[in-house]
């Protein structure tokens, strides 16, 4: 298992204010649901554009 230099008191904090805020559901401490995320957050989680889209220029 690797390490993110992460605190658990700084993950709990973060997801409290996106539940706070709408954004998330938790139920019990688990992440049931993600609503909408805030754009700066978003970019992290959309989808790659996938590779057939790249063209090849040999």
């Amino acid at each position: 298992m690797e390490h993110s230099l992460l605190s658990r008191s700084g993950v709990m904090r973060i997801l409290s204010k996106l539940k706070n805020e709408g954004y998330i559901h938790l139920s019990r401490g688990i992440l049931t649901d993600i609503v909408n995320l805030p754009e700066k957050l978003n970019m992290f989680y959309a989808k790659p554009a996938s590779s057939s889209a790249v063209e090849s220029t040999e």
